[in-house]
């Protein structure tokens, strides 16, 4: 049997964790705003990117379009978003925020952004892995505890 030195299985563990937070947060974001993280990151970057081509999109999330076009289905479908045809080039196609989806992201990102500066401020942690999951497990217990109104 091999032997994993213990440094090995504490990061091994602390990414387990990370991995665990990630998903009560995915989870409580699409209890409370009918949006999973991925939506939500879409929208943060359709934001920045009123009337984009997938293609834009895409890229700016760092995905290939084919994989964003599930994503977008779902978000048209929650009327966060609409898809129309580009008035230069018929053949091409335009996505942008509904009103409904540029209040959501307004007001989460807000809420978000405040969430996030709390907890940087009280949160150190000795490196990123175990940084990053305890800054994570904070938002969570914030989010949990009602601390954001999403």
């Amino acid at each position: 049997m091999t032997s994993y030195p213990e440094l090995e299985r504490d990061e091994i563990d602390s990414l387990f964790h990370l991995t665990l937070a990630l998903h009560h947060l995915n989870k409580e974001m699409e209890r409370r705003l009918k949006l999973s993280l991925v939506q939500l990151f879409v929208l943060l970057r359709l934001r920045h990117l009123p009337a984009s081509s997938a293609q834009v999109l895409a890229s700016a999330v760092g995905v290939h379009p084919s994989t964003l076009c599930q994503t977008l289905k779902r978000l048209t479908r929650k009327e966060f978003v609409f898809i129309t045809e580009d008035p230069k080039d018929s053949r091409r196609t335009l996505i942008a925020l509904t009103k409904r989806g540029k209040e959501t992201i307004d007001t989460v990102y807000r809420d978000l952004k405040r969430v996030f500066a709390s907890v940087r401020t009280t949160r150190k942690s000795r490196n990123t892995l175990e940084s990053s999951l305890d800054y994570l497990s904070h938002v969570k217990r914030r989010l949990e505890t009602g601390q954001v109104i999403l």
